[in-house]
């Protein structure tokens, strides 16, 4: 079985970077950090899907 490193996808880091730069009265700083929370959690549900699953169904019992 081969096994890769996590990374983290390129997208994340440059929305970081670029709400860091724009200033808090841009009109589409919502739909970046909109952007950032559904990217980090695509990212993190893929990468960790199988943990993620067993940890929700352990939950709810």
């Amino acid at each position: 079985m081969i096994i890769k490193k996590r990374t983290i996808p390129l997208q994340i880091p440059k929305l970081q970077a670029l709400i860091c730069r724009t200033p808090e009265t841009h009109p589409k700083l919502p739909l970046v950090n909109g952007n950032l929370s559904i990217k980090k959690l695509r990212g993190f549900l893929q990468i960790s899907s199988p943990y993620l699953a067993s940890r929700l169904l352990h939950s709810m019992k």
